[in-house]
């Protein structure tokens, strides 16, 4: 058995507790929305594989080897399924308000209030350049993530991803996938000059990448990935930090190849 076949072994068998234990969590009644989304995780830097590293589903990419995992997200329907029924079964009441939308069209916010947990609301970044149908679902696709996200923050359906629903994590990982093309397809002068402010602390991905939720100039919300080469400094980011990078975007998804310097924001602004 190598390093790597043993690691794989590891994540199936974390895999099937955390699939068991957000059936745990989640009762009965709601387990059809439960999906299980596959996920590649990077479990070292690799330029071949043993046939038993293959045979376990260990692939390469780009000199790393990567294991694939599955990892329980929970529906929105399902949260509000749940909060529904659980509030009528103790005659309480739930409110779910109407999406507010921002001025300038690029987010939106849904708050729901509950006489039994008080009230939460979640906010979510509404695609722009889209006309028409394509505008109207961007909008419900928005309204969907955030109320998803105000009935995790009243506890219904956190598994798997924190508050991140089934429905999110879909969108994110299409919108990566689209940065990913975009990155091998381009160049240093394709590279974005963007500025945001951190609102939320990092996150650190199993793969030793980092996401930081940021507020654009012009109040968009965007995901912003860091690669593992810029851990070290994205995990010292704090709320409130105004950072500059240079990278790839798709819709709210930002992919950093690095840090802007003085030098690179003047070239932009000339």
């Amino acid at each position: 058995m190598t390093r790597y076949t043993e690691k794989a072994m590891q994540l199936s068998e974390s895999t099937q507790k955390r699939r068991e234990q957000a059936f745990n969590v989640i009762p009965e009644a709601y387990h059809s929305f439960i999906v299980m989304m596959a996920e590649q995780e990077c479990i070292g830097a690799a330029n071949e594989l043993s046939k038993d590293e293959i045979d376990v589903g260990i692939m390469l990419q780009d000199g790393k080897a990567y294991c694939s995992i599955s990892k329980p997200y929970m529906m929105v329907d399902g949260r509000v399924k749940w909060a529904r029924d659980e509030h009528k079964q103790n005659e309480k009441k739930l409110f779910i308000h109407p999406p507010a939308i921002s001025e300038d069209g690029t987010f939106l916010t849904v708050h729901v209030e509950s006489e039994w947990l008080g009230s939460s609301s979640g906010s979510s970044t509404i695609p722009v350049g889209n006309q028409g149908f394509a505008a109207t679902s961007a909008i419900e696709m928005a309204q969907t993530s955030a109320l998803g996200r105000a009935l995790g923050f009243l506890g219904y359906g956190l598994i798997g991803g924190g508050f991140i629903t089934a429905e999110e994590k879909q969108s994110k990982d299409q919108s990566t996938s689209m940065i990913n093309k975009k990155t091998n397809d381009s160049t240093e002068d394709d590279l974005d000059l963007v500025k945001f402010r951190v609102e939320e602390n990092p996150q650190i991905n199993a793969d030793s990448t980092c996401f930081v939720k940021g507020m654009l100039q012009d109040r968009t919300f965007v995901d912003v990935l860091f690669p593992k080469a810029l851990l070290s400094d994205a995990r010292k980011l704090t709320i409130n930090d105004v950072i500059c990078i240079l990278g790839y975007r798709h819709d709210a998804v930002i992919r950093v190849q690095r840090f802007a310097t003085t030098e690179d924001q003047q070239i932009q602004t000339a």
